[in-house]
């Protein structure tokens, strides 16, 4: 269990307390008072957000309003909320189209998070909060896009053989020119899932949480049971062979040309032909750039 830190609590609740008086403002005294120090403890806080623009001070009244920085702040959450709005529009003509349940997801630096469902499904194995670790091989289709740090990063964690390393590596192209990555359902796939079932699908800190950190030691030696991408991961996909899919993804991009979310579908519970991922990959493809090109992000080149 996170430890808690009362300093970012105070920060919050002094935020909370402003953005419901957002004409009115509050005095140093009446600050403290809602956070329940002395204002002397609360002047160090209000002059630094005040410095970096956080906060606004009113030259007669001596109040406090939240200032500039904020309408930044506001402007990106509402335009990260609309391009996820987009994403789940996109996967809603994908699921129609193709009968397959759809996932949108968002990309941090250690994980990617669930954030919506299409359809949002009871007892379906996963859920909105559920986080996937971006260790080799899973994650192929952030990897596929990162900077040369961050694929040594996702290649270190994972620990491989040389070889391994070679074939992870050769992966992230085929993933990135066929613009989508597959993981096929298997032993060590569904062990992998289920052991991200036990955690409740969250990585919390495993120094406090030491049954966070069992599990997670388990997730690690699973994910090294994986001898080679193609039977997780191809990096090939035959039109003339049946595949049992997993779940297929592929990426959207920001106006940087970094990946932000995920759409991804799940596979049908029955062997498929490699030429149904085929389109399903370029379908899935289409929408995200879709998304893409709607909220104003670049693709960058294969």
């Amino acid at each position: 269990m996170a430890r808690p830190s009362p300093q970012t609590e105070r920060l919050v609740d002094l935020v909370e307390a402003l953005a419901a008086r957002p004409d009115q403002g509050l005095s140093l005294t009446e600050l403290a008072r809602h956070l329940d120090v002395t204002p002397a403890t609360c002047h160090p806080m209000v002059t630094e957000l005040t410095n970096r623009g956080w906060l606004r001070r009113h030259p007669v009244r001596r109040t406090y309003r939240l200032g500039p920085a904020f309408v930044a702040l506001g402007r990106a959450a509402a335009g990260a909320a609309e391009t996820q709005e987009l994403a789940r529009a996109a996967l809603v003509d994908v699921q129609h189209e193709h009968k397959v349940d759809g996932l949108v997801l968002t990309v941090g630096e250690e994980v990617t998070t669930i954030v919506d469902l299409v359809p949002e499904r009871k007892g379906a194995g996963i859920q909105i909060g559920d986080q996937v670790p971006l260790r080799a091989p899973l994650g192929a289709v952030v990897a596929a896009w990162a900077d040369e740090r961050s694929v040594e990063r996702w290649l270190d964690q994972a620990d491989p053989t040389p070889d391994l390393r070679r074939a992870y590596t050769e992966l992230l192209g085929a993933v990135r020119e066929r613009g989508y990555a597959v993981e096929l359902t298997g032993t060590v796939d569904a062990r992998i899932y289920e052991v991200l079932a036990q955690i409740g699908g969250r990585f919390g800190d495993a120094a406090a949480d030491p049954a966070t950190g069992r599990v997670r030691a388990l997730l690690d030696e699973l994910v090294g049971d994986v001898v080679g991408p193609e039977g997780f991961v191809p990096a090939t996909v035959d039109p003339a062979t049946s595949y049992l899919v997993g779940t297929m993804s592929a990426p959207v991009f920001d106006r940087a040309g970094e990946v932000v979310l995920l759409l991804a579908v799940r596979g049908r519970p029955e062997p498929v032909p490699g030429t149904w991922i085929e389109k399903v990959g370029a379908r899935l493809v289409e929408a995200a750039d879709e998304v893409t090109d709607a909220s104003g992000g670049r693709r960058p080149r294969p």
